[in-house]
């Protein structure tokens, strides 16, 4: 591939920028913000893990897990980050403690510690307020009627997990530019006419860019995978409140 445009430099617009960098000749990223500054991933909490709310499994939860794991071998293999700076944080000597305060929450989670006891197990409550130093009496001790710990899991601080996403990309193709100008759905063909391929993937907006049938609406866990019936244009939303009507 010669030249590859992406709209958007949030995880999923970095995520591909990520992907695809060795192969392309050149990588251009459109965003207002600079990298780390998108408006939806840099303010996510950065809490990685394949479950769901109640404990289930998401889907593709564990595959996206291992995918985004790997991604962070090979950002601390390139040494864009050292794993005891706090930045990211991953693997069974830091799992992610999770507090339930509703009886049928913690009734699932139970269920899934005893499922899968190398993934996630059951924290007593004494444990958990010891971890992360919080002493009774307390208010919110008080609502806690469980805790477990999900080893398959990690932390990252967003803005400079996706700084660190760019500087990958930029030492893996020397022609990678970001433009901090907003790329519009008027200028979209423009961009077409200069880019082998586009790749739209702003999240919540990029049903601005195409046309999508039927209308769609927002909800809760859902992907979008939208090919436009023009060879050069693929539009991807990484959008996790989208579904057809």
């Amino acid at each position: 591939i010669s030249s590859v445009g992406i709209v958007g430099g949030g995880f999923a617009g970095l995520g591909t920028a990520f992907q695809i960098c060795q192969a392309a000749e050149e990588v251009h990223i459109y965003d207002p913000f600079p990298a780390g500054a998108a408006k939806a991933s840099s303010a996510a909490g950065g809490l990685l893990h394949p479950f769901a709310p109640r404990g289930n499994f998401i889907w593709k939860g564990r595959e996206g897990f291992q995918a985004a794991t790997e991604v962070m071998d090979k950002l601390r293999d390139a040494q864009l980050f050292e794993e005891d700076d706090g930045f990211v944080r991953y693997g069974t000597q830091h799992p992610i403690l999770r507090p339930l305060f509703a009886e049928d929450d913690n009734k699932s989670w139970l269920k899934t510690c005893k499922n899968y006891p190398k993934l996630a197990e059951e924290l007593p409550r004494s444990e958990y307020m010891s971890a992360i130093g919080m002493q009774e009496p307390h208010m919110s001790a008080n609502n806690i009627v469980g805790c477990v710990a999900l080893t398959e899991s990690a932390t990252v601080h967003s803005p400079r997990y996706l700084q660190s996403l760019w500087k990958y990309v930029q030492l893996h193709c020397s022609k990678a530019q970001w433009h901090t100008s907003l790329c519009s759905p008027d200028d979209i063909h423009e961009k077409m006419a200069q880019h082998d391929v586009v790749i739209i993937a702003g999240g919540y907006a990029s049903t601005a860019f195409f046309p999508v049938e039927p209308k769609v609406k927002f909800v809760r866990g859902r992907n979008l995978h939208y090919r436009i019936n023009q060879p050069h244009l693929e539009a991807v939303s990484s959008m996790k409140r989208l579904s057809p009507v």
